[in-house]
């Protein structure tokens, strides 16, 4: 995890620490800085309220209490074993017209910063909201993960062309899907599957990992991908979504909430963008009540 943050800060990204744990900025608010599930730590209010000073952010957010009982808050994990033999007859013919039209191969750091622009700025063409980052950026954040061991790249070809790839992150042998990106004139072709099946094979069944995790429930993304994993044996591992606000932030969020209606009729007026962001929220806001 040293490495990580390493990493982490190597690239701009300022590393702050509480509760025993390092967390890091996302989107303007304040997560635990591991990409995989870290709730083995206890974290009281008042700590979380000097942290969110500290960091000058809206509000802190993070995960504990894991649990088998259903709740509003989950990561996506698949855990061994895996095998083709498990999956269903419509989706093993989907995996196997994938490997038959595509090649997967694995792809490092240099190349993928020399290579993979077309493919990154391609796979926008499918994101509402999202823009892709100029070359230049893509370049200088690919090249300096070849520094750290524990950035592992894919790659899934059809006729030598980038249709996707896939970049894992291995922390104590376990394996965090970190960025997929897909050609989408190449999706026909079954290249998604080719390579999920592929990297599932490889980490669980021959590098023998514990787990790997795609993330947890967004609210303000897409979900199509975690869907899709969840075909090929993901789970959802439910746990519990724990949010500290600022004190302004949070009186803010709380009115809204309360006023929800009139909240919902005036976002109407609002840019897009604008609405999207109060939306999710007030649906975070909501998430979080239900663990009260």
């Amino acid at each position: 995890m040293q490495e990580y943050i390493k990493y982490l800060e190597q690239s701009g990204r300022k590393v702050y620490y509480g509760g025993g744990i390092p967390w890091k900025k996302y989107r303007g608010v304040l997560i635990p800085a591991s990409p995989l599930p870290c709730d083995s730590f206890h974290f009281k209010e008042g700590e979380a309220k000097n942290l969110i000073k500290r960091a000058r952010v809206p509000f802190i957010r993070w995960t504990s209490d894991s649990t088998d009982r259903p709740t509003e808050w989950w990561w996506i994990i698949s855990r061994p074993p895996f095998s083709l033999e498990i999956l269903s007859s419509k989706l093993r013919n989907q995996i196997r017209r994938g490997l038959k039209n595509c090649e997967i191969r694995k792809i490092d750091a240099p190349w993928l910063a020399e290579f993979g622009y077309t493919c990154y700025r391609k796979a926008f063409q499918r994101y509402k909201s999202s823009k892709p980052m100029e070359k230049k950026t893509f370049v200088v954040q690919e090249e300096l993960k070849d520094s750290f061991d524990y950035f592992e790249f894919w790659g899934v070809f059809v006729e030598g062309e980038l249709a996707g790839y896939c970049e894992c992150i291995i922390i104590d042998n376990r394996l965090a899907i970190d960025i997929v990106k897909y050609y989408p004139k190449y999706l026909r072709l079954y290249s998604a599957y080719a390579l999920t099946y592929t990297i599932l094979n490889y980490y669980i069944n021959e590098k023998k990992v514990s787990y790997i995790s795609n993330s947890m429930r967004s609210i303000a993304h897409d979900t199509k991908m975690q869907e899709f994993l969840m075909k090929f044996n993901f789970r959802k591992e439910f746990c519990k979504l724990n949010v500290v606000y600022s004190q302004l932030f949070g009186v803010g969020v709380k009115t809204a909430f309360t006023l929800e209606p009139l909240v919902s009729f005036s976002l109407r007026f609002f840019p897009a963008s604008t609405s999207a962001r109060i939306n999710t929220l007030l649906k975070q806001e909501e998430i979080r009540r239900t663990f009260l």
